[in-house]
């Protein structure tokens, strides 16, 4: 098969199988009947406002969609990825992670709409497609169930039942040992990828948040180890303003530069990123209990979106319904 740029492939049967998992992942209510935690990046480290800025200089062609005005008000969720809980709560930030950015301009278009920019800290997904999502789901079922047992430096012992899905998603381990293995002093100090692919007009990209400051906090000064990267964010714009460059990368080799694989990085040395905007994110005071109400409330996906941004590839098309459906049966569950 020849591939072309910017063009999407859907998987067979598709749409059934994220149906499948949508079913799955509607049962994780907790056991005391509690309001549903966010399926994706439950844990946040605050919600912050900020300003997105437009290169002013930008070239013609790269003026499309919100790169046509000066700037925007926005909120920022920095977050862990995991949902792993222990003894009802959250994972502790000082276990290797993904860490995540929500990015949400206001009042974008003719419509006063939003558009969501999301990304983690690596420069690739740890699933290519919905079909792994069900396979890495059946294989942290079976850890649970003590049938799929992973212990460093040892063979895997996988039980019968689970030894397909294991074997079609065993690249995932090797993608979330690299995530894990991250060092992370603070959320504000992170570069983070899209990972997966979008429009921008006709053509395909990819982004890139990339920090001014770096090394803004010690996690071994922390009072609160456990939270110590919300500790980071707080003490950091209790005194200054933070910045992130955010950059664009084209698709130049459909080959090379896929858009249904998200677990395969689009090489700089074939499309470098070029900046196209400035996120600032003002000095203030962001833990409070509204702003707390204000985040649990919130819902960011790729798909809060103007068209000449739609998201590209099958985890993208999976984020659609799910993320929707989800979101929506999160705020019923909190009446």
């Amino acid at each position: 098969m020849v591939l072309e740029l910017g063009k999407e492939y859907p998987l067979a049967g598709e749409d059934k199988l994220i149906d499948i998992l949508l079913a799955s992942l509607s049962q994780d209510l907790d056991d005391k009947g509690q309001p549903m935690l966010r399926q994706q990046h439950p844990k946040s480290h605050g919600l912050v406002k900020g300003e997105f800025i437009v290169d002013s200089n930008l070239p013609e062609d790269l003026k499309i969609g919100v790169f046509q005005r000066e700037k925007y008000d926005v909120l920022i969720r920095f977050s862990n990825g995991s949902n792993k809980r222990k003894d009802g709560h959250l994972q502790s930030d000082m276990v290797g992670d993904a860490r995540g950015i929500a990015i949400k301009l206001l009042n974008v278009g003719q419509n006063n709409n939003e558009q969501d920019f999301v990304g983690i800290n690596h420069p690739v997904m740890f699933i290519k497609d919905i079909k792994g999502y069900l396979d890495f789901g059946l294989v942290q079922k079976g850890m649970v169930e003590g049938k799929v047992i992973l212990k460093p430096g040892e063979p895997p012992q996988v039980d019968d039942e689970f030894r397909e899905p294991f074997q079609a998603s065993a690249y995932a381990f090797g993608i979330l040992k690299e995530i894990a293995a991250k060092a992370t002093t603070s959320p504000l100090d992170i570069i983070y990828w899209s990972t997966t692919p979008y429009k921008l007009g006709e053509k395909a990209i990819k982004y890139q948040m990339v920090p001014h400051q770096t090394q803004t906090f010690n996690p071994q000064n922390a009072q609160d180890q456990d939270n110590y990267l919300r500790e980071g964010i707080k003490q950091y714009l209790q005194k200054r303003e933070a910045y992130f460059d955010f950059k664009i990368q084209f698709q130049t080799d459909a080959d090379k530069m896929l858009i249904e694989d998200p677990t395969i990085e689009w090489k700089e040395s074939d499309s470098p990123f070029i900046k196209v905007a400035t996120i600032k994110i003002f000095q203030q005071e962001f833990d409070t209990a509204e702003v707390k109400q204000q985040d649990e409330s919130l819902s960011f996906s790729p798909w809060h979106c103007l068209p000449e941004h739609r998201p590209l590839g099958g985890v993208n098309r999976a984020r659609n319904k799910i993320y929707t459906q989800l979101s929506e049966k999160r705020k019923l569950d909190s009446h």
